[in-house]
């Protein structure tokens, strides 16, 4: 990999590399409460998070071969797990795909967007110069490009629509979670 290309990873951990700094991506993670008088930092919500509090959830899976199941889990997660089979529709399971998405969006001259496969791909990092930033996550769809269109609304001082379009514009397959998504759209630099 050049030296000089920095890398933002989001799985676990974070590199604070490059343009963008620690205190950027800490004011991006800041939760806004409805009285603007109390801010809680992401650390501080972790830290007041229980178990007891968690809905309980309902997941339909699709396996290979199409068969559809409803998984409950409730109690914070701890409780039995319970499946259901659901009623066939006559549809067929998903096929994965195992192809390297090695497509790198180019937001800005020198910040990129791409998945974990060009991340980790050096043939594509080398196609790029010096001093640029390379934000990825697993996919590049959700955390990755959530980020960067924060990073646009707080840098450049867009607003979350014009900040979307041009990530879109530059790697057309993201598609931030909705919780991410209503964030950013609540979001004021």
């Amino acid at each position: 990999m050049p030296r000089s290309l920095r890398m933002v990873s989001f799985s676990a951990s974070f590199c604070w590399l490059g343009w963008i700094t620690p205190r950027d991506i800490f004011s991006l993670f800041r939760c806004r409460p409805a009285n603007p008088g109390e801010m809680h930092s992401l650390a501080q919500e972790i830290q007041g998070f229980s178990k007891n509090r968690l809905k309980k959830q309902c997941t339909c899976v699709t396996t290979v071969t199409g068969r559809r199941l409803l998984e409950r889990r409730g109690d914070g997660g701890e409780g039995e797990e319970q499946v259901e089979e659901l009623e066939e529709e006559g549809g067929c399971g998903f096929v994965e795909d195992k192809s390297l998405d090695l497509q790198v969006g180019v937001v800005r001259p020198f910040l990129l967007l791409a998945s974990q496969d060009a991340a980790h791909d050096i043939d594509t990092l080398q196609r790029f110069k010096d001093g640029v930033v390379l934000v990825h996550c697993n996919a590049g769809v959700s955390r990755s490009s959530s980020v960067v269109i924060g990073y646009l609304m707080m840098r450049e001082g867009l607003l979350f629509d014009d900040a979307y379009s041009q990530v879109k514009v530059a790697r057309p397959s993201i598609r931030p979670n909705p919780g991410f998504y209503q964030q950013l759209q609540g979001y004021t630099p």
